[in-house]
């Protein structure tokens, strides 16, 4: 009788170590083996800086897995700060895009997409961006991709991006 208590026991221990398994190691593998925006291309050519501020920007993008969902207003870019400070979070640039187009989602394959006008933050903000979205693909969880990982210079011109005087040539910090 007490036996089968401790197994019955560890069955459900058991059960919920895999649980937790699944749902915390599950995103990862998936983005890494699966995921469902395979190339994402901006062309220098396709790069346009507005006289407002603001960038206009077209590109390519290869999607693999039809069924997924692109999230409403997912599509993020993120600016991060000078200085590599958890306590100094990164700084959004506003997107105006078109990603769904009435409520349906872009085919598997490859396809254009744009205009996405960026329009950043005050300055200063830091060197790189980071561009990225997600994608509903099944109910267990929100699959996010990385589009883009590169520098605020691929986007905007150093004027925009510290002001007339860089930041640290006026003795400005970030505390």
């Amino acid at each position: 009788m007490k036996m089968l208590k401790l197994f019955k026991v560890f069955q459900i221990t058991l059960l919920v170590m895999i649980t937790i398994t699944f749902f915390v190691v599950g995103p990862v593998i998936e983005q890494k083996l699966m995921p469902v925006i395979s190339r994402f291309e901006i062309p220098e050519e396709a790069i346009k800086n507005m006289e407002d501020g603001s960038t206009e920007i077209f590109g390519i993008f290869t999607k693999e897995r039809g069924s997924c969902e692109v999230i409403r207003g997912s599509l993020t870019v993120f600016a991060d700060q000078f200085v590599p400070d958890d306590n100094i979070p990164a700084k959004e640039i506003s997107v105006n895009n078109e990603v769904l187009t009435n409520g349906k989602s872009f085919p598997a394959g490859s396809q254009y997409f744009g205009p996405w006008i960026l329009t950043p933050p005050n300055r200063p903000f830091g060197p790189s961006i980071v561009i990225r979205i997600r994608h509903k693909c099944h109910p267990f969880w929100v699959t996010e991709t990385v589009l883009y990982r590169g520098l605020t210079s691929d986007f905007f011109n150093e004027e925009r991006i510290v002001g007339d005087e860089p930041p640290w040539k006026n003795g400005e910090t970030n505390d």
